[in-house]
């Protein structure tokens, strides 16, 4: 009997521990109406907290942090929102939808020369493709992840700014040094 009530109050308390974080977001939540980097933050982590527990929620969360992060014009933040929201999307087995948001979340990453966040955003794109069985296109993304990318630099030299497309090799580490041939 004392085993049956041990596992009944381990159930519960496990259920109880997820609905715990999305609660507290709520509150913070209210306590934020104002759009700012705070509430977009608030809106960001309802959407990720949902995301395996309810993804409509978590759909409508990561679109209305999307919204405030295209208003305050944080392009990272504005990728992040477009990832989540297509993790979201393949929850709700939505790939198609999925893989269109990561392409826009491709996009700005690209913009903006940030390439540490593509790799993540290639995974995913790769999962969804795998998903509706577009393998070529999934085999693609997940090697793109892999290999590494492209990165536009500026390099003031003499006064003067040059710009060129430098190629990321794969295993490159985070804040490792590439040589630049010719530079």
């Amino acid at each position: 009997m004392s085993r049956i009530l041990l596992f009944l109050f381990l159930f519960i308390r496990c259920f109880q521990s997820n609905a715990d974080p999305i609660d507290s977001l709520l509150q913070e939540l209210k306590k934020h109406p104002q759009d700012d980097t705070l509430r977009l933050q608030v809106l960001f982590n309802l959407g990720y907290n949902l995301l395996d527990i309810d993804p409509e929620q978590g759909l409508l969360y990561s679109s209305q942090a999307l919204n405030l992060a295209s208003k305050l014009d944080e392009k990272l933040k504005t990728a992040k929102c477009y990832m989540l929201q297509g993790l979201n999307y393949k929850n709700l087995e939505q790939d198609s939808n999925a893989i269109v948001v990561y392409t826009k979340a491709i996009q700005i990453c690209k913009e903006i020369g940030e390439q540490k966040f593509l790799v993540n955003i290639y995974n995913n794109l790769g999962n969804s493709m795998l998903n509706i069985a577009n393998y070529n296109e999934s085999i693609a993304a997940f090697e793109e992840a892999v290999k590494g990318g492209t990165r536009r630099l500026t390099l003031n030299r003499g006064g003067r700014e040059e710009k060129i497309d430098v190629k990321i090799p794969a295993g490159i580490r985070d804040g490792g040094k590439i040589r630049i041939s010719g530079k």
